[in-house]
Order: C-alpha cells, then structure tokens, then sequence
C-alpha cells in the first residue's frame, strides 16, 4: 500500500524529532486532532515501516547509528572531571 502525500510528509516530520504530534501538525493534519493521529498513522505498517527504511537510509547515508549516538551521549554524561 503506498502512502499519501501527508503520509510520507508525516514520515519526514517525524525523523526531526521523534514525536508523532508535532509531526502530524508540520505534515499538515488539524492540530485540534493530530494528537490522536500522529499515534494512529504510527500504528499503521506502511507508515512504520516508512519510517523504519528512512531510518536505515539516514544511518547508511551518516554512517552515524542511534547505538552510536547513546555510546557518545554516555561518555559525556559520565565523564570524570
């Protein structure tokens, strides 16, 4: 099943920062209902599987993983000064 245009808008949204909300208003949808759809269009598979391989593509494009990024964010936190 292919997206819609608002769809695969949402899908770019919500890789700036992981939340379904603000995703599905940037994306276009009501704001009065996108905390009931950002939630809604992550349950569906086309769209979380969207996500998923943009997900993959960032990480080949970068070379930079979300493990990375927890192993860095780490180190600063735990650092001994």
């Amino acid at each position: 099943m292919a997206l819609t245009p608002k769809q695969k808008r949402f899908v770019a949204e919500y890789l700036v920062d992981l939340n379904a909300t603000a995703a599905a208003r940037r994306a276009g949808y009501s704001a009065k209902t996108a905390d009931r759809i950002g939630p809604e269009l992550l349950g569906k598979t086309c769209v979380s599987e969207a996500i998923q391989q943009a997900i993959r593509e960032r990480e080949k494009r970068t070379e930079i993983t979300q493990d990375m990024v927890l192993r860095e964010t780490a180190k600063l936190a735990f650092f001994d000064i």
